[in-house]
């Protein structure tokens, strides 16, 4: 079967040509190219507050200056079902983001 070298769409015997990408077929494939990995996040905890809207609040405001975040509860059933509002959450960036978020979010959160 022919195939398409850049679509990798398949055609019937006779077909010559992919209509979509306009380039001659070939008899087999070539191997697709592995994708690059990249590598793990490394975050760093740069606050504690003591409550999810609290720590949301905040986490907004460094989304505004382009700093994404995560927010993680400390509280009973931490990551699993249970959670409230109103246990302490840790706010966490990207390990390079961390110095620069710490002098955006007030002090006594640190």
């Amino acid at each position: 079967m022919p195939f398409c070298p850049f679509c990798r769409a398949e055609y019937r015997p006779g077909f010559t040509e992919c209509v979509d990408c306009r380039v001659e077929l070939v008899d087999e494939l070539p191997p697709l190219e592995p994708e690059p990995v990249s590598a793990p996040v490394k975050e760093a905890s740069v606050a504690t507050f003591p409550s999810q809207l609290e720590a949301e609040m905040w986490a907004e405001l460094l989304r505004g200056e382009g700093i994404p975040s995560v927010l993680v509860s400390l509280g009973p059933g931490a990551g699993g079902w249970g959670n409230s509002v109103f246990v302490p959450y840790q706010l966490r960036v990207r390990d390079f983001d961390a110095d620069r978020a710490r002098q955006l979010l007030p002090p006594e959160s640190r």
